[in-house]
Parts: C-alpha cells; sequence; structure tokens
C-alpha cells in the first residue's frame, strides 16, 4: 500500500504505539514491521487474532512468553557450526522453558480461542534440552555440576588456592615480615599472588620478581614455596577452561540438530507477542473489529481518530452505496481534515488487523490503494508552490486510482484562482468517480458543493457549527452542505447593518444565484441531531425524500412575495429561517421570529419558503407560535375581563 499515504495518515505513530504494548524486542520488530492487507480472506483471519487475543487477555491474563527475546544471531551461529557462550546457552533455555509454559497455558484455552490456542499445536517442547541447560548453566556460567570430570578440576584448584593462601599468610605473620614488606597484604600481579617487598630487603625474601612500583622501592615477590604451586594451579585452570569447552561444544551440537524446531517455535512465539500486543492496543484505544466487506461499503458509527484524546466528537459516516463520493464542506478549523483522516487511518488500521475505535456496528471495505492528498505539501527545495505540489500528488493519484481505491483529499482545488480551481476539482472528482472507487473530498468551494449536490453518485457531508457560540463542533453532518457562517459571525460580533447589506447585495449578484445550494435530506436542527437520528438518515434502502422547493421553483424570479403572517421564510444573509410576525408596512418591513427572538427585516431580504396555508390548519391560534407563554396567558386574562392596575402593552405582531 501507498507509502506516502500511511505517513501522511500518521499511520507509523499508530506502529510505535503498537510496538510500546509488546513485550519483547522481536514482537516491537514486528510491529513496527506490520502493513495492510488488501485480501479479505487475509484480514478477516489477523483481525480475528486480533479478537481472540483480547478474549484471552481478558479471561486468563497475558500467557507465559518469558524468555522471548530475539535469537536470530544465536540460531545463526548454531547453524554455521559455532560454540555458544553459556549467556547464549541460558537465553535458549530461559527460551524453551517460556515456549512449553505457552504451549500449556495455550492447550487449556482452545474452546475460547481456537485460532490462536491453535498455534501453539506448532510449538516443539524440547524439555529434554531445556533440563540439560537448566543443569549445565547456572547464572550465565558453567556450573560445577555440568560434568563429573569439572567438579574435580575446579575441587582440586580449590585445594591449590586455599594452599598458596595459607603459604602467603605464613609469611606475613614471621616477625622478620614488618621490616622488609612494604605493606602486611597480598597483592596479584598478573594472576599470581605475590608479597610487596621493599627493594633494599630482596634478599630476605627469596622468590621470583614479577615487577616492580613506579619509583622503584617496592617488588613484586612471588615467594619460592608459592611459585611452584602457582605453576600447578595454572595447569588446572587450563584444564578447567578445556573441560568448559568441551560442554559448551556438546550442548550447541545438541541445539544445532534442533534449529529447525527452534526457528518455528521463535517464528510462533513472536507471533503471539504481536497478537497480544494488538490485544493491548485494542483495549486501549476501546476498539472492536469492524465487518468487512469488498463493495466499498464504509460505515462508521462513533468513529474517534486513535490519535486524539478522549474529548474527541466520534465521527458517523456512511459512503459506498447509493453514493460513492463525499463531498465535505464547513468552517476552517471545523474538522474536515480530521475527518478525512480518520476514514484512511481506521480502513488502513483494519487491513492491517487492529482493532479501530467504533461503535460495533461499523464497517470497513478492503481497498487495494488507500491515496491521499492532505496538507500544503509545499516543497522550497523544490520549488513547488502550495498548488503545484497538490497537482503533482493529485496527478499521480489519477494515476493509480481504480474502483479498488479510496481516495482521500484535502481542500481539492484550492491554492489557485477560485473559478479555475473550482473547476479542476469538479473534474478531478468526476474522473475519479468515473474509475469506480470511493473518494471523499473536502472544499470551500458553493460550486463544487453544488455539483455534488446535483449529481447522481455524489453527496454533500458538512461539519456542524454552532453559531450562538462561534465555535465548530467537529460532527460530520451526510446530506447537507455546509456554509461558510462568515456574515452570521460578522453580524453576531456586531458589523453594521449598511455593510452587511452590501455584502449581502454582493453575494446576490455573484454567481451564487446562478447556482442556488440546496440542502438534501436536510434535518431539521442539525446542531441538536443526533447520531441515531444521522445513521438512520443515510441508510441505502432509505426511500429519496420529496424534493424541497427553492424560491425559483416556487415563484417567477423577480417577483415580489405576498408575505402573511404564519409564512415560514429564509433569510440568506443569515442562513437561518424564521416565522412572519407582521405583514410588510407601509416601508415594506416586517416582523421575523428567529430562535425565540424577533427581528425587523425588510420584506426584500427574505424568500418565502413554506406558506402558513401549508403549516397550520385553517382555525389554527398562531399566538401559539407568535407570543411567548406568558404573553399568551395575560392576553387570556384581559379578555376574560378588566383587572385593575393591570395593563400590557399589544405588540405590533397583535395589530
Amino acid at each position: 500500500m501507498n507509502q506516502k499515504t500511511m505517513e501522511l495518515l500518521e499511520f507509523p505513530k499508530i506502529k510505535e504505539m503498537l510496538a510500546e504494548c509488546a513485550l519483547s524486542k522481536l514482537g516491537r520488530k514486528m510491529a513496527e514491521d506490520l502493513t495492510p492487507r488488501i485480501k479479505i480472506t487475509a484480514v478477516g483471519e489477523i483481525l480475528r487474532e486480533t479478537t481472540e487475543a483480547k478474549l484471552l487477555l481478558e479471561a486468563a491474563g497475558t500467557p507465559p512468553l518469558h524468555g522471548l527475546a530475539d535469537l536470530t544471531e544465536v540460531l545463526g551461529r548454531l547453524k554455521a557450526g559455532g560454540v555458544l557462550d553459556p549467556l547464549s546457552l541460558q537465553a535458549i533455555g530461559d527460551f524453551l522453558r517460556g515456549c512449553r509454559r505457552t504451549r500449556d497455558f495455550m492447550q487449556k484455552r482452545l474452546e475460547l480461542a481456537p485460532m490462536v490456542a491453535g498455534y501453539s499445536y506448532g510449538i516443539t517442547s524440547l524439555e529434554e534440552l531445556e533440563a540439560e541447560i537448566e543443569r549445565c548453566i547456572i547464572d550465565g556460567t558453567i556450573g560445577d555440576d555440568a560434568s563429573p570430570g569439572l567438579r574435580k578440576i575446579r575441587r582440586d584448584i580449590k585445594k591449590l588456592q586455599d594452599r598458596i593462601k595459607s603459604k602467603l599468610q605464613q609469611l606475613l605473620l614471621s616477625a622478620e615480615a614488618k621490616t622488609w614488606l612494604q605493606e602486611t597484604v597480598i597483592s596479584v600481579k598478573d594472576s599470581r599472588q605475590v608479597l610487596m617487598v621493599k627493594a633494599a630487603y630482596k634478599q630476605h625474601v627469596p622468590g621470583v620478581v614479577l615487577g616492580s612500583s613506579g619509583s622503584g622501592g617496592t617488588l613484586f615477590v612471588e615467594p619460592l614455596a608459592v611459585h611452584r604451586l602457582s605453576n600447578e594451579l595454572k595447569v588446572l585452570e587450563g584444564s578447567e577452561q578445556e573441560e568448559v569447552y568441551r560442554i559448551l561444544a556438546t550442548l550447541s551440537g545438541l541445539l544445532s540438530e534442533k534449529t529447525i524446531q527452534l526457528e518455528s517455535n521463535l517464528e510462533i512465539m513472536a507471533q503471539y507477542d504481536l497478537a497480544f500486543a494488538k490485544a493491548r492496543f485494542s483495549r486501549m484505544l476501546k476498539g472492536t473489529a469492524p465487518t468487512l466487506n469488498e463493495k466499498g461499503r464504509i460505515k462508521l458509527v462513533g468513529a474517534k481518530h486513535p490519535l486524539l484524546t478522549e474529548q474527541a466528537v466520534p465521527l458517523d459516516l456512511y459512503i459506498g452505496t447509493d453514493y460513492r463520493t463525499l463531498v465535505i464542506t464547513g468552517p476552517n478549523t471545523g474538522g474536515k481534515t480530521v475527518a478525512l483522516k480518520t476514514i484512511g487511518l481506521l480502513t488502513i488500521m483494519a487491513q492491517a488487523g487492529l482493532h479501530i475505535p467504533v461503535e460495533t456496528e461499523s464497517e470497513i471495505s478492503i481497498f487495494r490503494e488507500v491515496l491521499a492528498d492532505i496538507g500544503d505539501g509545499q516543497n522550497i527545495a523544490q520549488s513547488l508552490s502550495t498548488f503545484s505540489a497538490h497537482i503533482t500528488n493529485i496527478i499521480a493519484i489519477l494515476k493509480d486510482s481504480d474502483k479498488q481505491t479510496l481516495t482521500l483529499l484535502d481542500e481539492v482545488g484550492t491554492g489557485t484562482d477560485p473559478a479555475e480551481g473550482a473547476a479542476l476539482a469538479i473534474a478531478i472528482l468526476e474522473f475519479l468517480h468515473e474509475k469506480g472507487g470511493v473518494t471523499a473530498a473536502s472544499t470551500h468551494y458553493p460550486e463544487i458543493k453544488n455539483y455534488a449536490l446535483h449529481t447522481p453518485g455524489f453527496r454533500n457531508g458538512c461539519m456542524a457549527f454552532d453559531r450562538e457560540n462561534l465555535q465548530p463542533l467537529y460532527r460530520l453532518i451526510i446530506g447537507q452542505p455546509g456554509e461558510s457562517n462568515a456574515l452570521w459571525i460578522a453580524a453576531k460580533l456586531g458589523m453594521a447593518q449598511a455593510v452587511l447589506e452590501k455584502a449581502e447585495r454582493q453575494l446576490t449578484g455573484s454567481n451564487l444565484e446562478k447556482a442556488p445550494i440546496i440542502s438534501e435530506r436536510i434535518i431539521a436542527d442539525p446542531e441538536q441531531a443526533t447520531a441515531v437520528t444521522l445513521i438512520e438518515a443515510i441508510k441505502p434502502d432509505q426511500e429519496e425524500p420529496p424534493e424541497i422547493l427553492t424560491e425559483s421553483k416556487q415563484q417567477p424570479k423577480k417577483t415580489k412575495p405576498n408575505l402573511k403572517i404564519g409564512d415560514l421564510v429564509r433569510i440568506p444573509f443569515l442562513n437561518e429561517q424564521g416565522v412572519v410576525c407582521s405583514a410588510p408596512d407601509s416601508k415594506g418591513k416586517i416582523r421575523v421570529l428567529v430562535k425565540d427572538k424577533k427581528m425587523e427585516l425588510s420584506a426584500k431580504r427574505v424568500q418565502l419558503h413554506i406558506p402558513a396555508k401549508q403549516l397550520y390548519p385553517e382555525d389554527y391560534d398562531l399566538n401559539v407560535v407568535l407570543l411567548s407563554k406568558e404573553e399568551r396567558r395575560q392576553k387570556h386574562q384581559m379578555e376574560r375581563k378588566h383587572i385593575p392596575g393591570f395593563s400590557r402593552v399589544i405588540s405590533e405582531d397583535e395589530q
């Protein structure tokens, strides 16, 4: 799979986190080398491995993977006929003990995890070799009981060492010693025990001079009585080394006959370490195994980006059935890029056999390639601008895309003239769609939103925005194009009304009028929509909703609407809807109820959306809509009887 895409989507960071969950260096290396599979059967197997390992981990804890180390070099020396040192032999002994215990652990749990526990049938238990190594190697050295010959030699060495020490002690304790000795201690020179004799008294201590101090005032003398015993000791030490080498060679020879079994055991134990690392990683992410398909369907429910904190807003998404191209819009920093990265990264993780942080009803399609153009890609060394970098990358994507490809494009067409960029972006998305793959792209261009609205196989989506607090909500709403919210934000922040009106006139006179963007499958209050509502709204078997009429379809262009109290109208510059509270006055002003607040607007600035006669029965009391509960109570009291001292101002809405 495309290495650049995996880096863009930060899959290497996922592998680093996985590697930290492994117990051994070998397991960590396998985690770092993890790659996605592209066959659904293979992906199914490695996901099942993770699932079963997680079941074992939660039911019985970590298996006894003791002694698992990277023995590749050690086994290579064995195969080449080399003789192993005691530490290497001890490492193999520990490994064999871990293999035996893991095999026993797994075979008791075959019913719980048949596939993962079944790996243990491939482990060869070499108990005799394990016991022999344990008998011969003690704390990284050859033990005295490794052979009868070694035991005798070491016993003789100990006797000689004691005799040498005794002779030297006698000399140290003699009456003359204080006179001719520099210090009354036993020293060691060239691995022989000596006395430190003053140079002037050399003739008082017969023996072999092995050296002197830097000043020449002290001589290191091995007394003649000790010299003979030391020579005998050297002979015994040579015999000891020969016997130790013979034992090491014997053990190495026995192991060299089992290198095939040892290599097989090492591979299985490393796979166990990786499997349980994936299980721990799943627990850390609160992950689950998604359902798999090969038809391009992606359904994410409650998905979270695995590199974000617990505060990450869950993503709900469905793509790959009645539409294969999703165009995501919304404000800057609203989460569009994170949404794209989440789609791609979770797909790659699943294909690599990792559980992903989603709800259980989620589904992932198997893709041959995941291709992405995310980030500005500017390269100073290659003199590439943002636009050039994007186009260079997209050219490569277009060449490699097909019906088995998931393509992710962030801010497609950006970095150049808006008109040309939008046209190019539409052409790119259309080309990818014709190739048959699945595409998710983010954009700010209204032309792309409009194209997605009216083109079969395309669907708009937007990142929700809290207009009251001017904050992005990081929640994706499928079936509804997003808005820039620029005029709304300006109005909320206190921009002068005259400026807003001029901006609205500029907007109305732009090309947007020729390509009105209409929401399809609108959810009445997107900010309050629940995940369940969204998922239900985008089910593939749902019938298409009735067409939502625009102003241009309800009446001839440039005809002023005859607004009446109760009419539902659109307020374009606020991107809101409201209910008419009063008919137009002599100046063409009306009052509109918008989110429990009444605003005075020019009738020219609103668009009739749904007439009141289509919304309410003939005898419906509009005061229920237009007046607050307290206002209705007061009006009702005054209509019934006179209340002394009580007055109520009649609003314009009731006149």
